[in-house]
């Protein structure tokens, strides 16, 4: 074995040595240890009570804010800065506020109850209000109810307890609701079965009827409200419902000429409206395609409008009438068209560019428009047209039926639905036209015409914003993106409240909380902490200097054994060692019978005392003790132990061994 190894062996054997001549030294003057355990307990003991005390007082002022979900919940709500609550939204939230455990959107519609015969009502029905929740609600699991997943089909639902008394509904009863809405002169209603799966102890018969389900379930409701179609529950779009077509762009027809030409006033008209107007000189443009004549490019001047700056947006949407814009321009027969840039589609294998073009009638232009028209050209009016059926074909392309030609369009439509009649406004026919062998052909590239309201629409539908509903043969608006304006936030912990309170109020939410209450018992406990601190540090110096009185004395008395100790061996080091030992041994002891005392003592005082009237003036205090506080004080009570010793194992270690054999003989 290497020398170093044999050397490491003799110190652990020499320090085990020592601890037992500590312990053995510890019990064999134990009037004398016992007296260094009292006093050094006795010091730490109030600390600990002290420590205890605190951790009562706050924990009385912490349990009804912890028992209760009212402590985590935060209710935050959009203002006019604040972002709806889309799902991107309520995530994007809860990945950036720590210790989130749950967000619940807020969302309640009146619906209508199915009674039974003998339950009493000549309605049929009773109102009942529904309330959004989600698995793992605080609200609902204090009453012990869940709500669980809602699976495909599967339509979950509790009642308050009122409720059910009234209706004769218990859990695992079907329960019948009846759902309403209206969009324009339309009405409808449909009625959806749902399970009982719950009970809740809240409101009172006179706060009516009270019901949730889960937040899927009314978000299905919220479309359903909006007249959209919902496919969970099986219910097309409303027949009244349609889209509307929107355009990014307006082209502007005038007569060139200074009193006819857009003049420096109306560019800043357009300005204020966001408008940027912008000569356009493109063939394609000052030729409609292909439909005027060819002097129209001399006498005619054409601008392109679209949005400036920030609103630079290929999807931002002029909400402005051609005729409000024309009617407040000091230009002279100046003509708005709306516009949509053609699409690239194929006829039989052959390219071609679909137009979107119409035009106003005679009485509404005076006519002059239609005198740069070529005869026989394909262009439409709001009242007058040649009509040519469209149709949808396919899930996956939009045909036109065009003489035995067809017109596949791109980009696709995802919907397989026909016809496209009354798809348009309902002062527009849906019309469209194919050239003729006489049409104009622009390079390699021949040109169709549709109304500018077909293809904004199929524009609309290649980014999503409309589809074609299935029932009512119509575009309707996507299914939107339920938007809530209120929701409940549930943190890990109520500490945790102030802080997602904070981050939220600095993204623009109103926010209600019980954030004042948390603060101040956050100021209460660190003003407390402050007073421990002090009292415990006061407690503790002078402790020390007691616990090193009686050690110095207890040392002293020990020179005679310490000196026999050096004349057998043991070295300086060696007596400092045992010293010290001895010392963390009593340390520990003390610690012990401390915690011990303090556990006894936390019991006592966190009872009342039934039946002993002479102790009533006791009072009931509240004591909490954790692994943290019995921690800190056995580390206490050794450091107090150690630090006693600490001057007098020094001073021993350096006695001579006969001086300290002559000096022991006097104590």
């Amino acid at each position: 074995m290497p020398a170093d190894g044999r050397k490491r062996i003799r110190e652990l054997m020499t320090n085990r040595i020592y601890i037992e001549l500590a312990i053995k030294d510890v019990f064999r003057l134990w009037s004398a240890s016992q007296l260094q355990v009292i006093i050094i307990a006795g010091i730490c003991l109030p600390i600990l009570l002290l420590l205890g005390l605190k951790n009562g007082h706050v924990a009385d002022l912490r349990e009804d804010l912890v028992t209760s979900p009212v402590g985590r919940q935060i209710i935050f709500w959009s203002l006019k800065q604040g972002e709806f609550l889309t799902k991107e939204v309520l995530r994007d939230i809860q990945g950036s506020i720590p210790n989130v455990s749950l967000i619940i959107p807020e969302s309640q519609k009146l619906v209508f109850i199915e009674r039974s015969e003998d339950q009493g009502s000549s309605e049929g029905s009773s109102p009942l209000t529904l309330y959004s929740t989600l698995p793992g609600d605080p609200i609902l699991e204090q009453f012990g109810a869940e709500i669980g997943s809602a699976a495909p089909g599967a339509r979950p639902l509790i009642l308050s307890e009122p409720t059910a008394r009234a209706l004769h509904k218990n859990i695992g009863d079907t329960a019948t609701l009846t759902i309403k809405r209206r969009f324009g002169a339309e009405d409808q209603e449909h009625t959806l079965d749902f399970k009982v799966v719950g009970t809740v102890a809240s409101g009172g018969e006179s706060d009516g009827f009270v019901g949730f389900t889960h937040l899927d379930i009314m978000t299905c409701l919220e479309q359903y409200g909006s007249g959209e179609a919902v496919p969970e529950l099986s219910i097309p779009a409303m027949k009244s419902l349609r889209a509307v077509d929107q355009y990014s762009q307006m082209l502007l027809v005038c007569f060139r000429g200074q009193a006819t030409d857009l003049t420096a006033k109306d560019h800043a008209f357009l300005a204020e409206r966001g408008l940027l107007a912008e000569v356009s000189t493109a063939a394609e443009i000052t030729s409609l395609f292909g439909i005027l004549k060819p002097e129209a490019a001399k006498e005619l001047k054409f601008y392109m409008l679209r949005f400036s700056g920030e609103q630079d947006n290929p999807q931002s949407v002029i909400r402005d009438s051609p005729e409000l814009l024309s009617r407040n321009t000091e230009a002279q027969d100046d003509l708005l068209l709306r516009w949509c840039d053609p699409l690239t589609v194929q006829v039989n294998g052959r390219d071609y560019q679909i137009v979107g073009l119409t035009l106003p009638n005679k009485r509404q232009t005076g006519g002059w428009i239609q005198n740069f028209v070529k005869p026989r050209a394909p262009w439409f009016t709001y009242e007058e047209s040649t009509a040519t059926p469209l149709s949808v074909r396919g899930p996956v392309a939009v045909l036109a039926d065009l003489g035995n030609k067809e017109l596949a369009f791109t980009p696709t439509l995802k919907a397989s639905l026909q016809p496209l009649e009354q798809q348009i406004d309902d002062t527009e026919q849906t019309t469209t036209s194919l050239p003729d062998d006489e049409a104009v052909s622009l390079g390699e590239v021949s040109t169709a015409y549709v109304p500018v309201s077909l293809l904004a629409f199929i524009t609309q539908a290649s980014r999503n914003q409309v589809t074609l509903d299935s029932e009512s043969k119509k575009f309707v608006p996507s299914s939107s993106q339920v938007a809530f304006t209120k929701a409940r936030l549930y943190t890990a912990t109520i500490d945790d409240v102030p802080l997602a309170a904070d981050l939220l109020a600095k993204r623009k939410y109103a926010v209600l909380s019980e954030v004042s209450r948390i603060a101040e018992i956050h100021e209460q406990d660190t003003s407390l902490k402050m007073l421990v601190a002090v009292v415990a540090l006061g407690v503790f110096l002078f402790g020390v200097i007691t616990v090193f009185s009686v050690l110095v004395d207890s040392t002293d008395r020990k020179k005679g054994m310490i000196g026999i100790l050096r004349v057998m061996g043991i070295s300086g080091s060696g007596v400092f060692f045992f010293l010290l030992a001895r010392a963390i041994i009593i340390g520990v002891m003390s610690a012990a019978v401390c915690c011990g005392i303090g556990v006894l003592l936390a019991a006592v005082l966190g009872k009342t005392i039934a039946g002993t009237e002479y102790l009533a003036w006791l009072p009931k205090v509240h004591v909490v003790l954790g692994f943290n506080e019995y921690l800190l004080v056995t580390l206490g009570a050794i450091l107090c132990a150690v630090l006693g010793v600490l001057m007098p194992a020094l001073k021993a270690s350096r006695l001579d061994p006969f001086d300290a054999i002559v000096e022991g003989q006097f104590h």
